[in-house]
């Protein structure tokens, strides 16, 4: 019988902690997308792995801001230096003699060299439908797309970790794992 009716306070407990715990780390979000909106531009640094019938994994570098961005190749060293410059008038791929596979993942545009500029638009203005706390991280599920979602991890100081895109039906597409990042802000 006492541990019936100590069930019931702990079980409380755990719903508030919990529900805590998605507020926390909604709000630890919402300060990033905050500073991504009042951002002159991003810079992203990651190791890219593009699921698929063939792996591949690249370092590439984000920079991005008013005027489109640049996704540059850093590994593997035999495509260092190709990069792609997005704008809303399309895409030039620059390179030497290589050639960076780009192929669309999901039907929806989603391939290695784009996912970091979806996940900077993710941020910025995608649905975050669930987020939770693991330890000292925070995570937030973003959907984008009907097709895609984005499970985002926080740090403790709240700065991207890493990212997941997966597609409509579950598969992982790309994994993105942050090794830098930084807003540089408008100046007033």
């Amino acid at each position: 019988m006492r541990l019936r009716s100590a069930a019931a306070p702990l079980a409380a407990a755990m719903l508030l902690l919990s529900a805590c715990s998605a507020e926390s780390s909604l709000e630890d979000f919402e300060a990033l997308r905050s500073e991504l909106a009042g951002a002159e531009s991003v810079h992203i640094t990651a190791r890219v792995v593009a699921a698929g019938e063939t792996p591949e994994e690249y370092v590439l570098t984000f920079d991005g801001g008013e005027d489109g961005c640049t996704v540059a190749v850093s590994e593997p060293e035999a495509l260092a230096g190709i990069s792609a410059r997005i704008t809303d008038g399309g895409t030039e791929i620059e390179y030497g003699s290589m050639v960076l596979a780009a192929g669309d993942m999901n039907g929806a545009g989603l391939s290695a060299v784009t996912a970091l500029p979806r996940l900077a638009e993710a941020i910025g203005g995608a649905h975050a439908s669930l987020s939770w706390t693991e330890g000292e991280e925070s995570v937030v599920s973003l959907v984008p797309s009907d097709s895609e979602s984005v499970e985002l991890r926080l740090g403790a100081d709240g700065t991207p970790l890493s990212a997941e895109f997966t597609g409509s039906g579950g598969e992982v597409l790309i994994m993105c794992e942050i090794r830098e990042f930084s807003l540089t802000a408008t100046e007033d």
